[in-house]
């Protein structure tokens, strides 16, 4: 039986009160949230959940479409709904025979099938009038939209931080157990939004002790797009910025190796509103972007925050007697959680100033740009001092600079970035895509980074996810051979010239993906994919003195079926294996198998997803992960190990007008362990159950 706390009944409470105010609508967003889901697991096949943007984005532009005669493509990109080439086609389509007078003309664009294009059309339009875009501030303030979300969120069983232990007055965590999020956003079209997020984690105190203010984390942000012909995009509050292909900055959604192997090009989407409850990965300040000519803009970001971290206090006698204090951290903590004294006490311990600019020049066969990055400290970043971390910097500002393009010359696309860091050493990446038939389609990636190499916030196409101490090589192929098949393909090779973590030489790597699949008519598909990794690792032998390196493999293979019973009912099935074997040790094994059932009555207000899933794997070693449905604007993707079944159910109503009433159940059960989790997070049972609760209104 649940146990509600004050603040849960609160919480619940406010259901209620939303209810009162509403009416009678439908679901026009299913069916291309389900495209989004799709592109996720494909795209970063081992992510950790978190709001994700992307569902907001495809969600209003269905409400308010991009007029594609005078509006940037630029979030279908970020969506993975069109390609970088489909992008730039369209473009040049758009400078040679001026602007679209029917949404069919798309068809006469070669390189864009009729699969692409009936994908995007729901969200495209040239029905805009001009006068549109002359609406003034007050206008944008009265005539747009809102929306507000609650959501509750807790588990069942108690973790061990909530637990009050029998000989003290309070627990590990300072807080009750429930998650808490709110959500206000006001828009206008996609020119134009404010909105406020406040988030209170489990196991954080809410309107009380170090948070008598209520929520642990509060964000706020003004976002303003083509306002002006000379002002681009203006942000203010809380903010994204992502530049080239992110060897110098990133933030946000990225992406990484997987099934859509051609699109490995990072969209940079320049300056975004931040709306996600991500407490580390943002900027806040105010940034802007301006235009200088047709061709030339220059984008400017200043950011200036506190962030979480260990601080170290070091004294020293300087040589004339007197006393010098440092102070110092090893790395930045990037979790959000403030559950316990000392989370508490490493909150905001260190003020981080970030300032940037980028100098564009674009038309619609070249992009290029120069951008530059500072990052400010107030105490030393001071690396660790193992062997692996010898090249890592130490210090209080760290600058980088780089220049990158992009090039589409017909069927080809050019793109790449060289970054320099602030002690002269030298990144890069450099890449192709081509379709040289409207069938086939390829992508080519070279990439070297330095061990010396250095930039605090970057998150390039890589191995590791890092912009050092890597090079490598990448191809990738798809083809479509018959109307309804599809064969996918990569390959990855890269070398890691320095030592890095668990690795105490010099190594290497690679890995291969082949993908095929068959779909009729919408109806139904299948697809079976097979990978595998090869890389070099420790390998502790007892009778060794020194850790030797070892070859590290992973095969996975997968069997996938999606189908489409009524028009109202779908089903997915699901199995899939792995295997992992670290030298001469044995082979741990793994496998998946679930099915999944996905629901919207016609004309009913009642939808949902619901999974059964049966796993058995050796150890955390041969975990395989697999994409979750969850409430609107989040997902997760989550490991499945040991041995167990998991289970969940989601429900949604919009049977009340502007109002969507969500509810997830979800359970996880261990057949070969006592306790699930570890550390404050370990539950004293073998079963671990989660329910959420959400509402979105609308008006």
């Amino acid at each position: 039986m649940i146990k509600l706390h004050g603040n849960d009944f609160l919480c619940l409470s406010l259901f209620s009160i939303l209810i009162c105010n509403s009416f009678l609508a439908q679901d026009k967003q299913a069916e291309w949230l389900r495209e989004i889901e799709q592109f996720i697991e494909n795209v970063q096949p081992e992510a950790d959940g978190e709001e994700s943007m992307l569902f907001e984005q495809v969600a209003f532009l269905l409400e308010t479409p991009l007029d594609v005669n005078r509006e940037p493509l630029d979030p279908l990109l970020e969506a993975g709904l069109l390609s970088a080439a489909e992008k730039q086609a369209i473009e040049v389509h758009l400078l040679r025979h001026g602007d679209l007078l029917s949404l069919y003309e798309l068809q006469a664009i070669e390189i864009l099938d009729l699969e692409t294009i009936r994908r995007i059309l729901p969200l495209i339009t040239i029905q805009r009038d001009l006068d549109d875009y002359n609406v003034p501030l007050s206008g944008m303030l009265m005539e747009g939209k809102n929306e507000i979300q609650f959501q509750w969120r807790r588990f069942i069983e108690l973790q061990k931080g909530s637990i009050v232990p029998p000989d003290s007055s309070s627990s590990p965590f300072t807080g009750r157990p429930g998650r808490v999020l709110f959500r206000y956003r006001h828009t206008y079209e996609n020119r134009f939004s404010f909105g406020l997020t406040a988030e209170k984690d489990p196991g954080e105190p809410f309107f009380k002790g170090k948070n008598k203010t209520g929520f642990d984390f509060y964000s706020f942000h003004i976002f303003l797009q083509g306002y002006r012909k000379w002002a681009k995009e203006i942000a203010i509050g809380d903010y994204r910025v992502s530049l080239g292909q992110g060897l110098i900055h990133t933030s946000g959604f990225g992406t990484g190796k997987g099934s859509l192997v051609t699109q490995i090009k990072k969209n940079a989407p320049g300056i975004r509103p931040s709306r996600s409850s991500n407490e580390s990965d943002f900027l806040r300040g105010a940034a802007a972007t301006f235009r200088l000519k047709n061709h030339l803009e220059i984008g400017l970001f200043a950011s200036v925050r506190n962030r979480d971290a260990s601080i170290r206090t070091d004294t020293s006698t300087a040589a004339r007697g007197s006393i010098e204090i440092t102070n110092s951290f090893t790395s930045l903590n990037g979790s959000g959680l403030h559950r316990t004294t000392t989370e508490l006490k490493n909150k905001n311990t260190v003020r981080h100033t970030f300032t940037g600019a980028r100098i564009q020049y674009a038309n619609p066969v070249l992009r290029l740009n120069l951008n530059a990055v500072q990052h400010r400290f107030d105490a030393e970043l001071r690396r660790g001092n193992r062997l692996y971390q010898r090249f890592r910097p130490h210090g209080k500002i760290f600058s980088n600079f780089s220049i990158d393009y992009s090039m589409h010359m017909r069927f080809f696309t050019f793109f790449g970035e060289t970054a320099l860091d602030g002690r002269g050493h030298i990144a890069l990446v450099s890449g192709l895509q081509f379709s040289p038939h409207r069938n086939v389609q390829a992508a080519m990636l070279y990439r070297r980074y330095p061990k010396e190499f250095h930039a605090p916030v970057s998150d390039p196409f890589s191995e590791t996810g890092q912009s050092a101490n890597e090079s490598g090589y990448y191809l990738g192929i798809e083809m479509r051979p018959a109307v309804s098949w599809k064969i996918s393909a990569y390959m990855d090779v890269w070398q890691h010239p320095w030592l890095r973590y668990q690795a105490d030489a010099p190594s290497s790597g690679s890995e291969q993906l082949i993908r095929i699949e068959y779909q009729k008519k919408r109806r139904w598909s299948v697809y079976a994919h097979f990978r595998r990794e090869m890389k070099q690792r420790n390998d502790p032998s007892p009778e060794a003195r020194t850790n030797v390196l070892s070859w590290q493999r992973k095969i996975q293979v997968r069997g996938h079926i999606a189908y489409r019973v009524t028009p109202s009912l779908e089903m997915r099935n699901r199995l899939e294996f792995s295997a992992y074997r670290l030298g001469n040790n044995p082979v741990r094994k793994g496998m998946l198998m679930f099915h999944d059932v996905i629901f919207k009555p016609m004309g009913s207000p009642l939808s949902g997803t619901m999974r059964f899933a049966l796993f058995d794997t050796d150890g955390y070693d041969a975990r395989i992960y697999a994409y979750e449905n969850d409430v609107i604007y989040q997902f997760s993707v989550p490991p499945y190990s040991d041995r167990g079944i998991r289970y969940y159910v989601n429900l949604r109503y919009r049977g009340i007008r502007d109002l969507t009433l969500e509810l997830r159940y979800a359970r996880l059960e261990l057949l070969n362990r006592a306790t699930v989790g570890s550390g404050l997070n370990e539950i004293a049972a073998n079963h671990r159950t989660e329910i959420k609760l959400q509402v979105i209104y609308r008006w």
